[in-house]
C-alpha cells in the first residue's frame, strides 16, 4: 500500500517549511509543496491527495479560487478535504461554510495543535 501523501499550497516558503517539517516529524506521509494555487493545481492534476493544506491569501488565484477549481473538476483529488490555515479565517469561513463539504478553516498564527487533528482525522 502506498503512503498517504499531503499537499501544502503556500506562497510563503518559511510556512511552508515549518507546516511540512512539523507533518514530517508528526504522520509518516509524503508531502508535496506548491507555492502558488496554480502550481498546486498541476500537482492536483498529477497526483492524488488524502488532504490538502492551503494558504488563502495568495497571488494570481487565493485559496477559495482554487478550492473551487478542484471541486469543480472530477478526477481523484474533488472530494479531498482541504484545510485552510490563513490569518484570514473568517473570511475564509464565510465563503465557505455551507457551500463545500471536507473544509476546515484553521488560524494561522493559533492553531497548530488543530491542524494535526484535523491531518490525523483525514489521514485515519
Amino acid at each position: 500500500m502506498s503512503k498517504k501523501r499531503i499537499l501544502i499550497v503556500d506562497d510563503q516558503p518559511e510556512i511552508t517549511e515549518i507546516v511540512q517539517e512539523f507533518i514530517d516529524a508528526n504522520f509518516d506521509v509524503d508531502t508535496d509543496t506548491a507555492a502558488s494555487a496554480h502550481q498546486a493545481l498541476e500537482a492536483v492534476s498529477k497526483n492524488i491527495y488524502n488532504v490538502i493544506i492551503s494558504d488563502h491569501h495568495m497571488p494570481g488565484m487565493n485559496g477559495v479560487e482554487f478550492l473551487k477549481e478542484i471541486r469543480s473538476v472530477l478526477g481523484p483529488n474533488k472530494d479531498c478535504p482541504v484545510i485552510f490555515l490563513t490569518a484570514m479565517e473568517i473570511e475564509v469561513k464565510s465563503e465557505v461554510e455551507g457551500r463545500y463539504e471536507n473544509v476546515q478553516v484553521l488560524n494561522k498564527v493559533a492553531q497548530i495543535e488543530e491542524l494535526m487533528n484535523q491531518i490525523t482525522t483525514y489521514l485515519s
